[in-house]
């Protein structure tokens, strides 16, 4: 490009309200030779364009960019390094199960050994879907579908991850684990294996229900925090990549502190003090940071927890449990007990165990010996802005 042509369209590429970009031939140079060429043209995207257009934090579903993805090192190195076996990837929404499945995915994408599948279920069609993804045909009889999987050359191995798996896992249930039963024979000829993600369903067939093909079917494997470098990584390094830097180390950390290391709420923050961030600075501050803490998007996240079961009197008990504690942020089972007694509510102690692990495997309180605490602080926060008093005496109502 001459350099006269370079000229006259600079200006075009940086006003701001053009989705273009013009560099000139010193950029041009830097960014050919650079070891870093990605990061250098989000510099040069930065530069000419609204960050609030190039914002690289994805705040829903799973992760689908390796530059978007951090941390979960232990769980990829089990995973990854040993033998082939099955696995159980069990957490409540949007604490990084999909994330986890899609890295693995990426992982074995091109590997000249393993052929991986991701499905997301969604819904309780699995097998429907298995056969979409290995080539069969829609009206294929089971059995096909089973001698597929085992259908492998010598030294080659299949890995196939099953993600939002409760649906399917409910059904499974109900008709007495006739698909289940199939996978635990398949994966026990050595050539099929199988990574299942998802929530309580998943965690009662695996754990509770000693009548189920997948106790011992696979190694169990709690998705929660993410590691605290892992979350700093997360908060900086997409930011650096785009020109912009924090006023301080001590605002990222009031980020992981408030979020309680869940990785979904970092992103969360992150995305919002981008979109707000004003075009001509690039240093974010308190008042950025607490803007984005308290945002509607935030709002919105933290209020998910209501409804963590389909079964609306175990969903009732959650919430019990939570408006009894809250105020004090650390309980035992006796204070949920004397609660519950004191307002004659009947209810087994199995179902209130089973309450406790359900809150415990949202990330939402975490036990230390005998006594719960809560894991994010800015979520207990949110619900003391509530009237607690007020929705735990309408719980007993119901």
């Amino acid at each position: 490009m001459a350099l006269t042509q370079q000229g006259a369209l600079r200006p075009e590429g940086e006003n701001r309200a053009n989705q273009w970009v013009v560099p000139n031939n010193r950029e041009l140079t830097t960014l050919l030779l650079s070891p870093k060429p990605i990061e250098v043209f989000a510099h040069l995207l930065a530069s000419q364009m609204e960050v609030t257009n190039l914002s690289p934090y994805q705040t829903g579903a799973g992760v689908i960019k390796d530059s978007a993805f951090f941390g979960r090192e232990k769980i990829l190195k089990q995973v990854i390094n040993r033998d082939p076996m099955n696995y159980l990837f069990i957490g409540g929404r949007q604490l990084g199960k999909s994330s986890l499945l899609k890295k693995i995915e990426r992982h074995y994408r091109n590997h000249p050994k393993v052929a991986c599948f991701y499905l997301s279920l969604k819904d309780d069609r699995c097998l429907e879907k298995l056969k979409r993804i290995l080539g069969l045909a829609k009206d294929a009889p089971w059995s096909a579908l089973f001698d597929k999987l085992v259908e492998i050359p010598t030294g080659e191995r299949r890995l196939i991850l099953i993600d939002e798996a409760d649906q399917f896992i409910r059904r499974e249930i109900a008709e007495a684990y006739p698909t289940l039963s199939k996978f635990r024979s398949v994966s026990e000829e050595g050539c099929c294996h199988f990574i299942l993600a998802g929530f309580w369903d998943l965690y009662e067939a695996a754990v509770l229900d000693y009548q189920s093909p997948i106790v011992n079917f696979g190694e169990s494997i709690i998705v929660g925090a993410l590691e605290t470098k892992a979350c700093r990584d997360l908060a900086t390094e997409p930011m650096a990549r785009l020109g912009i830097r924090y006023a301080s180390e001590d605002l990222v950390e009031q980020i992981i502190t408030a979020t309680g290391q869940r990785a979904n709420f970092v992103a969360i923050v992150c995305n919002e003090m981008l979109q707000n961030l004003p075009s001509d600075r690039r240093v974010l501050n308190q008042e950025d940071v607490t803007r984005a803490l308290h945002s509607e998007a935030m709002e919105q996240a933290l209020g998910a927890w209501r409804q963590l079961s389909a079964d609306e009197q175990a969903a009732r008990l959650n919430r019990i449990i939570v408006w009894a504690t809250v105020e004090s942020g650390e309980f035992c089972l006796s204070d949920v007990i004397g609660v519950l007694n004191k307002h004659d509510y009947v209810y087994t102690t199995e179902q209130l165990n089973q309450s406790l692990k359900r809150l415990e495997l949202a990330y939402i309180i975490r036990r230390e010996k005998s006594r719960y605490r809560y894991c994010v602080p800015l979520f207990r926060e949110w619900l003391l802005e509530q009237e607690v008093g007020a929705l735990l005496e309408q719980e007993f109502k119901v």
